[in-house]
């Protein structure tokens, strides 16, 4: 659905921003509609309603678009597919649409930007005739917004317009860079050769102008210091008339004390605690503000502080707390008394109703409202209930655009700062959603405010997606990427004025994360000394065991050598398997899966395999253990001498070791000579022992020299005792 942004005429401030198409305008409002010329059918005048008919049927109503007199302070701005407004001119004799294009700015649908009082009043001043794009306030104003073209198309100067009609170069500056000095008077930096360099306040007067000079540089004196955050835009113009895109100055010298402290003493008069400018440092006086007995300390960012007096003073005892920012600006004295309530009172959140004969709100418990004209008269006053809520009555009623203070004075008489109000004023946000998410993730329901636009966000603050709640506050939004795995989202919603609520949070529950590969712990081999079968190893044990972990609740496909042969659960994390049927001698390669409640399936594990052997065999690959240590032991005396001739005599004879472990007559203990009596001896090439060492590869191990002789040098290898 389109959306419609409604914006308050002079200050830009967005009063609505939502696909609801009833609005009620309470003030002289721009209204940006999500529609293009081609989808209006017609629009009609009813009492003091415009209503605007689309060709699909749906209907925008406009309450209070007419006024007496067929007065009519609103402007209708249509979208269009160039990325142009074209202006809807509606009368109480028909409506017309304006072909003019003007330049879209779609940074006035996040603008909650406020002119300052000056610029207000300036803005004020304009005659009305003048159509709202075309002030000078609101130039700089989109500029601050972030708009690029702002002195471009049809927010360029008036009296520009001849000068481009007969140039041939169309082509604008590039936007110029400079930097304001330490004083915020004199303005340096790199321009276009010989175009002119201006530098506009916010009320568009120019305040200094220069030429770039042949390598760029430009240096202009402003007529005023630009100081205490204020900005102002700067742009140049070339020969022909071409401006550059803006850029914005801002005047970082501080000329303002900090207020006043806001402060107290704790009843032991230990703590001074309270609030005062960000960054500040602070003080804490005796009584005559001569002699610091505390501080400073550096306010947070937040704007809170806390400092212990030491010695702590004494009941009833008054001290003053000084605020000093970073420019050496001093605030004045605030007073804290120990044993009593120093502190103001919070300004309160209030919403005043369009015709400005209530105001509503919270403040502080039990203290009392009062509200007063522009001339100091008391025009309304409540006391707030126990839990801080108020309305009161205003009378005479607020006139359009008159403005009254509000203030909120506590039980021991501190006074609140003055809260400036208007009819139609609304800062009170809605109450936070109620909302769940489906199983899914994709769909979020909830109860709003009713008719109230309700956005989802993700942790890194992308919108999710958006919608209306119905006339009963029920809403219902589809996601633009669903929320899974425990992922959570945070759920707004807007009032007409724009009011945030606080957030509601929902989390995913879909599971859309595969389990890791099982790990697999160990394989035991328990027939007879239970001993844990090594990866390519050997085991007589026909039904060994299997202990691994995994994803709890997940089931564990095993598989033997490709085939699916069982199923186990896994448990707190762990899962044990046992083959129900013997396994075949012979070769095996086990490999595991596991599947989550969610059917995710991990990837397929590592391999562990290894081979099923018969108990004798097993008896005698156990009497002679080719380990890596006892065939080290042996190729330490290993007699490397050249092969002896046939007709020599040696002490020293070629065993072949494979022959040797397969004899069946080996008895425990036998005589080393009458063991290799029989044995056939070959010649070995020693260049493979340190191969067949680290391998343990018995065919190439079957072929080493040892002494004949030597039991104790045969004894590691043969294990005979």
């Amino acid at each position: 659905m389109a959306g419609i942004v409604v914006l308050d005429k002079s200050t830009l401030v967005t009063l609505q921003n939502s696909e609801n198409k009833h609005v009620s305008l309470n003030q002289a409002s721009i209204i940006r509609l999500g529609y293009s010329k081609e989808q209006i059918a017609s629009v009609e005048h009813s009492g003091n309603k415009a209503i605007i008919i689309l060709k699909n049927g749906e209907k925008i109503v406009l309450e209070n678009f007419f006024h007496e007199g067929n007065e009519i302070p609103h402007q209708i701005l249509l979208s269009n597919v160039q990325g142009t407004f074209e202006e809807l001119v509606v009368t109480d004799q028909g409506y017309q649409i304006n072909y003019n294009p003007k330049r879209i700015i779609e940074e006035l649908e996040k603008s909650q930007t406020h002119i300052t009082n000056e610029s207000l009043q300036t803005a004020q001043a304009v005659e009305e005739n003048i159509a709202w794009y075309e002030k000078d306030l609101v130039k700089p104003a989109l500029i601050l917004l972030g708009l690029e073209g702002v002195y471009l198309a049809a927010f360029h100067d008036k009296d520009d317009d001849d000068d481009h009609v007969a140039n041939t170069d169309l082509v604008a500056p590039s936007v110029p860079t400079g930097a304001l000095d330490t004083e915020g008077k004199v303005v340096t930096g790199k321009a276009e050769v010989g175009a002119t360099v201006y530098v506009k306040d916010l009320s568009g007067k120019i305040l200094g102008q220069a030429t770039a000079d042949a390598e760029g540089n430009f240096k202009l004196t402003l007529d005023r210091e630009v100081v205490n955050n204020e900005k102002v835009v700067m742009y140049a113009k070339d020969a022909a008339g071409n401006e550059s895109k803006p850029a914005v100055i801002t005047g970082t010298k501080d000329t303002i004390a900090p207020d006043a402290a806001q402060a107290q003493i704790n009843d032991a008069g230990s703590i001074v605690s309270g609030k005062a400018e960000a960054g500040a440092k602070v003080y804490v006086y005796d009584s005559t503000g001569k002699t610091v007995l505390a501080g400073p300390v550096t306010v947070a960012s937040d704007g809170t502080f806390s400092i212990a007096v030491t010695p702590a003073l004494a009941q009833s005892a008054e001290a003053k707390i000084m605020v000093k920012d970073a420019a050496g600006h001093q605030s004045e004295f605030s007073t804290v008394i120990v044993g009593k309530d120093t502190l103001a009172p919070e300004q309160p959140n209030v919403e005043v109703n369009a015709t400005g004969d209530q105001v509503s709100g919270r403040a502080e418990a039990n203290s009392k409202i009062t509200v007063k004209n522009s001339k100091g008269e008391v025009i309304a006053s409540a006391t707030t209930d126990d839990k801080g809520h108020f309305t009161v009555q205003i009378k005479p009623a607020l006139a359009k655009d008159e403005t009254a203070n509000l203030t909120v004075t506590d039980s021991s008489g501190n006074i609140s700062k003055d809260l400036a109000i208007k009819a139609g004023m609304d800062m009170i946000a809605p109450d936070a959603v109620t909302a769940k998410i489906n199983a899914e993730g994709n769909e979020v329901t909830g109860q709003a405010g009713a008719n109230q636009k309700v956005e989802v966000y993700n942790k890194e603050g992308d919108l999710l997606g958006s919608g209306v709640s119905d006339a009963a506050g029920k809403f219902t939004i589809i996601l633009k990427s669903s929320l899974t795995d425990k992922a959570i989202a945070n759920i707004y919603t807007f009032d007409a004025a724009g009011n945030k609520s606080e957030a509601t949070q929902v989390t995913g529950t879909a599971d859309t994360i595969a389990p890791n590969k099982v790990v697999l712990k160990a394989v035991t081999d328990d027939v007879g000394d239970k001993q844990t079968i090594a990866n390519n190893g050997t085991t007589d044990d026909t039904r060994p065991k299997f202990e691994g972990t995994g994803e709890t609740g997940a089931v564990v496909t095993i598989y033997d050598n490709g085939q699916a042969i069982a199923t186990v659960k896994v448990e707190n994390g762990k899962w044990t398997f046992t083959p129900s049927t013997d396994l075949a001698l012979g070769e095996h390669s086990f490999t595991f899966t596991q599947m989550d409640a969610a059917n995710n399936s991990s990837p397929m594990s590592d391999a562990f395999k290894f081979t099923v052997i018969t108990p004798e065999v097993a008896a005698k690959m156990a009497v002679a253990d080719l380990n890596d240590n006892a065939i080290a032991a042996v190729l330490e005396d290993v007699d490397a001498t050249e092969p002896l001739n046939a007709n020599e005599h040696s002490d020293v004879a070629t065993v072949n070791i494979s022959t040797l472990m397969q004899q069946d007559t080996l008895l425990e203990n036998q005589d080393i000579e009458s063991i290799l009596h029989d044995i056939p001896t070959t010649n070995v090439n020693m260049d493979v022992v340190p191969t067949a060492v680290s391998t343990q590869n018995v065919a190439i191990l079957a072929n080493i020299k040892v002494d004949a002789l030597n039991d104790e040098l045969l004894t590691p290898v043969l294990s005979l005792g």
